[in-house]
């Protein structure tokens, strides 16, 4: 179970904390490869840089290059009532609340759930889908597709 922690202010020298109220925004790309590295990396414009190209009056794909492979995608919005969310887990645990002495009897495995916090590091609005030579597979049968339907879901659900 996770428990999830708005950004924290900030301390300056001076001992007054900065309130950090904004989150950060981010826009997540959605690549067709594995990249096999997990940490931040300085990215430069001339490693990726996409650039915008009209389709169609409405439309636009962005066009990049990673690793000399030309890639096109698209963006998709996040959709109205929910929010993207960054987040990183880390180790801290929070405390388990003591419930009612009455049911001792039940088994100790179901009270003990661990509850770890979630730093938020940022929101964002929209994801790109990026695909080899062609637009990635918006409404296709990958990520997007089963994003769609677990929005679908969950909506009946609760």
């Amino acid at each position: 179970m996770l428990a999830i922690r708005p950004p924290q202010p900030t301390k300056t020298g001076a001992g007054i904390q900065k309130s950090k109220s904004k989150s950060k925004k981010f826009t997540p790309n959605l690549l067709p490869c594995r990249v096999n590295y997990t940490a931040r990396i300085p990215v430069a414009k001339r490693y990726w840089d996409p650039r915008a190209v009209p389709v169609g009056k409405e439309k636009e794909e962005l066009t990049s290059y990673f690793r000399g492979r030309k890639f096109t995608g698209r963006k998709v919005a996040v959709p109205e009532g929910y929010r993207g969310f960054v987040g990183r887990v880390g180790e801290e645990v929070l405390p388990v609340a003591e419930e009612e002495v009455g049911d001792e009897e039940e088994d100790e495995e179901e009270k003990q759930v661990e509850t770890k916090v979630m730093e938020e590091l940022g929101v964002f609005d929209e994801i790109v889908v990026w695909g080899h030579e062609g637009v990635g597979d918006v409404g296709g049968e990958g990520v997007v597709r089963g994003v769609e339907e677990w929005i679908e879901w969950a909506g009946k659900v609760c």
